[in-house]
């Protein structure tokens, strides 16, 4: 039942009973923590999946790929081994130049689902943030963002709409996904990552934003000053590439 090659990525479903589990081969697997079994498996992807999200209230469950493809699933029915999408959105490459490297192209890097669970957000390798309604499948916020990879995206829990991305372009971004209005960049000079932003998190009021990259510092941010607060060093020589504040408080 266990991955035959490297584990991309984990998600806990919000009643904690179930964890997803993906890997380079394009497979997700559902497991029980009570039973420690495999509950379910998903095979659709063709290439590494990138990331997995449920939905706040687990209703739904994404994945995402380097085969440029999102599928969103209903867990129930996955559950069941009832296991055909619900949604797909295939990711068109705009890319016009021959590819340098074999996924040189749109793949989708990072995806999340918005506080009520209506929309997904996808950040892909060349910047380009989508946000997506799930119901309808409407496409309803596109832009390019970053001028590097998307490596995480957040939705703000206070405020409707307001996304946070990081990239390896070493920035991190505010982006209001209906008012239309430009980024904002929190951090510059000697306050912003000397290095691709690797993780993001939200508190849970809203109000902090904490990041952590390849140049081996943590910091938190006031989302709503777009200043530093705090800058922590890593106790090791490793990036740090992922980070997460517990659900009720500053921990």
């Amino acid at each position: 039942e266990a991955h035959s090659v490297r584990t991309t990525g984990v998600a806990f479903s919000p009643d904690g009973d179930v964890v997803a589990s993906s890997d380079t081969d394009g497979y997700v697997k559902f497991w029980s923590l009570a039973s420690r079994v495999c509950l379910a498996e998903l095979s659709e992807h063709t290439d590494v999946v990138t990331g997995i999200s449920f939905s706040p209230k687990g209703e739904f469950f994404a994945s995402a790929g380097y085969d440029e493809v999102i599928y969103v699933w209903e867990t129930r029915a996955v559950l069941l081994h009832r296991c055909d999408p619900f949604r797909t959105f295939v990711k068109k490459s705009k890319i016009k130049r021959a590819a340098r490297f074999p996924h040189d192209i749109e793949q989708i890097v990072s995806i999340t689902f918005s506080q009520n669970g209506k929309h997904l957000a996808s950040g892909d390798q060349q910047g380009v943030i989508v946000v997506r309604e799930i119901l309808s499948g409407d496409e309803v916020f596109r832009q390019k963002v970053h001028n590097g990879m998307v490596n995480a995206i957040a939705f703000s829990p206070a405020v409707k709409g307001l996304l946070a991305t990081a990239s390896d372009d070493s920035r991190i971004r505010i982006t209001d996904c209906y008012s239309g209005s430009s980024p904002i960049t929190l951090g510059v000079k000697t306050d912003k990552h000397a290095g691709p932003v690797m993780s993001i998190a939200f508190s849970h009021t809203g109000d902090i934003l904490v990041s952590s990259a390849c140049d081996r510092r943590i910091k938190l941010w006031d989302v709503h000053g777009r200043g530093l607060l705090r800058t922590y060093p890593s106790e090791d020589d490793r990036p740090v590439e992922k980070v997460a504040f517990c659900p009720n408080r500053y921990d």
